[in-house]
Parts: structure tokens; C-alpha cells; sequence
């Protein structure tokens, strides 16, 4: 089973994908993993990459924020290589880890909608987690929703989970969708 989760800022993606891993076996793939690998390179803490410190600007960063950095080197990455770069990366590491006897993978960080197209003929299937009433941290509003990026462009177009109680609650909704 290979799954994509959709979704704004805080929307619960990453905390699905956690669960899947945890509960269910499944590989978290993230499409982020070269910008994030750059950013490692030039010094930055897991709590900088993946934490509480990535939506704060960094002095090291000329003021920059890692998540906005990581943006930017994402957005190179399409220019130069393709719009679905990213995913084809996410593709060509699920094929891997099929070869080592992995089946069920997620990955909750594609932001395009070529990225989607790509995965979806790849036999991914994607669902979308919506939060009603979302209240975004400060440090993340700068970041909030691009019009560009798939959830934004695809609402109604995949199968989705609505979050609007317990992460509980979200876990057994997704598990419903996915039929575990």
C-alpha cells in the first residue's frame, strides 16, 4: 500500500504518518529528504530540519527560517530537474525499499500538483486531511497555505479525512479510509 497525505500546515499528516509507522509497519517517505540532507550539511539540528526551531529564523541562515529555506531548495529542484522531481526521488526509494521486503509506505510532504499525477500513475493513492478552524502558530502563518501547492488545487479530488476532534478520533477515521 502505498499512500500520500495531503494537507495545510498542522492539518495532522505528520502525525498520521507516525501512527502508520508505528501501528501498521509502514516506510514514512518524505519528498524533502535532499533539501533536508543540505541542510544537515550546513550544520542545522533535527530540532532545526524536522522540530520546534524550523519555522524560527536562524542567524546562520541570513535570517531565514530552515522550513523557508527548505522550501527554496525544493522549488530549485523543480525548476531545474522538473516539477515532479520530488516525487519521482519518493518513487525510486519505495522501489528500494520493496526490494528489501517493505510493502506499505507513506509520505506526508508532497506539495504539487505534478508531484500527485506522478504518484498517482505510480499506483499511489492519496487522501487529503482537512483541520476546520485551524489555528496556525505565529512562527508557521508565514508559511500557510501557497494556492500553488496540491491540497489547495486538488480539494474534493481525492478521498478525504476530516480532523475536527482527537488525534484518537483522526487515527480511526484514516484507518476507515484506508480499510486497515
Amino acid at each position: 500500500m502505498n499512500i500520500v497525505l495531503l494537507g495545510e500546515i498542522d492539518s495532522g499528516k505528520s502525525s498520521v504518518a507516525r501512527y502508520l509507522q508505528r501501528r501498521y509497519g509502514f516506510t514514512v517517505l518524505k519528498s524533502a529528504g535532499i533539501p533536508k540532507a543540505m541542510l544537515r550539511k550546513l550544520g542545522l539540528s533535527p530540532e532545526q530540519i524536522e522540530g520546534k526551531l524550523k519555522n524560527l529564523p536562524d542567524p546562520s541562515l541570513n535570517g531565514l527560517a530552515p522550513r523557508q529555506l527548505m522550501i527554496d531548495l525544493c522549488n530549485w529542484l523543480r525548476d531545474e530537474f522538473g516539477q515532479d522531481v520530488l516525487a519521482r526521488q519518493v518513487n525510486q526509494r519505495r522501489a528500494q525499499f520493496v526490494q528489501m521486503g517493505k510493502k506499505s509506505f507513506v509520505c506526508d510532504d508532497i506539495r504539487m500538483q505534478e508531484e500527485c499525477q506522478m504518484l498517482v500513475k505510480a499506483g499511489w493513492k492519496i487522501f487529503q486531511i482537512i483541520r476546520p478552524n485551524l489555528v496556525v502558530n505565529q512562527a508557521a502563518k508565514a508559511f500557510k497555505t501557497d494556492p500553488t501547492e496540491a491540497h489547495a488545487q486538488t480539494r474534493g479530488q481525492y478521498p478525504t479525512v476530516v480532523n475536527d476532534d482527537t488525534l484518537q478520533d483522526l487515527f480511526k477515521k484514516v484507518e476507515q479510509a484506508l480499510g486497515l
